[in-house]
């Protein structure tokens, strides 16, 4: 899809890819909604991402009081055993720069903050896969970035 620019510099972000598992023949569709930025000022900006998954198909071989008993409930929570799929998932990560010293001659310090799953929803993205196992996506974790050049 296009990308935009508005009045206020925020850019549009593109949406991408759906998959097919022709095993199950489910659809899988995931959708990473890119990078939304905005130039505060030109010393600051503001970015916001996120992503969704609709869940990938699961082959479980056993009941839900095995999968309790191996997984635990927070997880099996996540996991339509019924139907065969993971549910859905999804995260907003989102992240500000300022832009603290600029001179003529080239020196710069930076500092940025960034806070990946920012709601810290559980995310299973695969269960009990046979090559991968279980997959969980990382919890809110929080990044500070200090940069100078000279």
């Amino acid at each position: 899809m296009p990308v935009e620019q508005s009045r206020n510099h925020v850019e549009a972000v593109r949406l991408t890819a759906t998959r097919r598992h022709t095993r199950t023949a489910a659809r899988t569709t995931l959708l990473e909604c890119g990078r939304l930025n905005h130039q505060m000022s030109p010393r600051a900006w503001l970015a916001v991402a996120a992503s969704y998954g609709s869940g990938l198909p699961v082959e479980f071989v056993g009941d839900l009081d095995d999968a309790l008993a191996q997984y635990g409930h927070r997880i099996v929570d996540r996991v339509d055993l019924e139907a065969g799929r993971v549910r859905s998932s999804a995260s907003i990560d989102a992240a500000a720069s300022y832009l603290v010293f600029n001179s003529n001659g080239g020196r710069r310090l930076r500092v940025q903050a960034d806070v990946l799953n920012l709601t810290n929803r559980l995310n299973v993205i695969n269960f009990a896969g046979l090559f991968s196992g279980t997959a969980i996506g990382p919890p809110r974790s929080f990044a500070i970035r200090l940069q100078m050049e000279f």
